[in-house]
Order: structure tokens, then sequence, then C-alpha cells
């Protein structure tokens, strides 16, 4: 586990482990938002047949999919 304050250490503690991963998974899910919105929304907007466009769309979507699973997955 790494952290700013202590550089990479190991957790003794399952559920500090759990809460980096979870907050891990967050930030994630978000970078993949904001490609999904920012960059390949716009392509496909001016090239609506654009397959390679449509391509990473669908693989995007399938991890985000999972992202948000796996972030909900820890919420009460």
């Amino acid at each position: 586990m790494w952290t700013r304050e202590s550089g990479y250490h190991f957790c003794a503690s399952e559920a500090e482990l759990e809460a980096w991963e979870l907050a891990w998974v967050s930030r994630e899910l978000t970078k993949f938002r904001r490609m999904l919105t920012g960059t390949l929304g716009p392509h496909l907007q001016l090239f609506p047949k654009s397959a390679w466009a449509e391509y990473l769309t669908a693989q995007f979507r399938a991890i985000e999919s999972n992202l948000e699973m796996a972030a909900g997955y820890g919420s009460p």
C-alpha cells in the first residue's frame, strides 16, 4: 500500500486496506467517466460511424460497470 506520507508499507488492518482499495476504484471510475464524456463522446459526435470510437466506448462501458460494482461493494 502506498501513501504520500509513508510511501510503500504493509498494512496490518483489513479495513484500512479495503478503504484504500475503494478509494482507488472510485478514482479510476472517475477517470473512465471523464474519458467517455470528454474524449469519446465528442469523437462520436464528429464521426458517428467511427468503429474505433464505438469499440472503445463499449470497452470503457464494460470497465465502468465493473468499477461501479466494486465501488458499491464497500458501501453500506
